[in-house]
């Protein structure tokens, strides 16, 4: 390379923004750009916000073959290649003779998959995973929970290097909002739990507000709200800082997920002081017991009973949020990354 950046190639399924995968990738771009040049390549790419990388399509205006071959002529111009997942980019990294890295983020379980299609999908991924985490040169695991499920799904040492949360908002000091709000932030789907996020509204009081922000159809869960209870609004997608406001403002991050690999929202809303009332299941679980700032249900009936802890308990969660934003960040995250990058070089 002699005094050159180190070429690195990003592969990732699909590369949309406001996605959570995404915003991980966007995250590696932000922090790694100064020390490597950076590509992504990606089946499918809507992405309008400027980004210190190339974006290489690997799907427009080709086959399924053409693709695959365009990808391989890719990963020979680089110096190491690092998969998110992604079955296709996987499989053609694994023939090509370079250092690759994949970062597990995780697979939902087949039954809260939406379609048929999309359950055979799942079978047809976990069935070849393991076999593909296995050949790669060094596995990753986004999260505690994530790294559990390698070590008896893949069989491979796995290296744990967890996502970061965004850099504490300035407003440090705050107290808890005078009107509660619970803020959901993600994908509208019925394996976030939408049904139950919404019926939970019938069980608060009539001053609390439900806010939903996410991609997806909100109408299909629209029939399970009810004239009594908190208001519930929904905003579909919003800006960056937007989404800071709206932070700033919640009372606390709300998740009825029924599973998560990491829990982005979740530290996202400790970067603000905003503590967390979410499902108690998979990583989320794990978040909330490691940072001391939220409180888990098992069933939305004990959904009013702990935000008004939370309410009860603010200045002491709120605090436990933003150390642990503090020291769960991204530089740190990244600069794992970068060491182990680095060692393949």
């Amino acid at each position: 390379m002699h005094g050159q950046k180190p070429r690195l190639l990003i592969c990732v399924g699909e590369f949309v923004e406001g996605a959570g995968q995404s915003r991980v990738v966007l995250e590696e771009v932000q922090h790694l750009n100064d020390r490597y040049e950076i590509t992504i390549a990606s089946n499918l790419i809507v992405w309008n916000s400027p980004i210190n990388a190339t974006l290489e399509h690997l799907k427009e205006g080709r086959n399924t073959v053409a693709a695959a071959l365009h990808l391989r002529s890719i990963i020979r111009r680089h110096d190491i290649v690092h998969c998110h997942d992604s079955l296709v980019t996987m499989l053609i990294a694994a023939t090509a003779s370079k250092p690759w890295v994949v970062t597990a983020h995780g697979i939902a379980p087949i039954r809260l998959r939406s379609t048929m299609l999309n359950r055979l999908q799942g079978a047809i991924t976990l069935l070849a995973y393991p076999i593909l985490y296995r050949r790669a040169t060094e596995l990753v695991a986004i999260s505690p929970y994530i790294r559990d499920w390698l070590i008896s799904h893949a069989r491979k040492s796995t290296t744990l290097i967890p996502n970061g949360a965004p850099p504490v908002s300035k407003q440090v000091e705050r107290r808890a909002p005078t009107s509660p709000t619970l803020l959901y932030v993600g994908e509208i789907s019925r394996r976030k739990g939408l049904k139950d996020l919404i019926r939970s509204a019938a069980l608060l009081p009539s001053d609390v507000n439900l806010t939903l922000v996410g991609r997806g159809d909100i109408s299909q869960f629209r029939r399970f709200e009810t004239d009594s209870g908190a208001s519930i609004s929904y905003l579909g997608l919003v800006t960056d800082s937007q989404l800071s406001d709206l932070y700033e403002q919640a009372t606390c991050v709300i998740s009825a997920s029924y599973w998560e690999g990491f829990g982005l929202p979740i530290v996202e809303g400790f970067a603000h002081g905003t503590p967390a009332l979410v499902r108690n299941s998979t990583n989320m679980r794990n978040l909330i017991l490691d940072s001391s700032a939220g409180k888990l249900f098992n069933t939305i009936d004990q959904i009013p009973l702990l935000l008004r802890e939370i309410i009860d308990q603010w200045a002491q969660l709120h605090s436990h949020a933003l150390d642990y934003a503090r020291h769960h960040s991204w530089e740190d995250t990244f600069e794992q990354y970068h060491r182990l990058f680095q060692n393949l070089i």
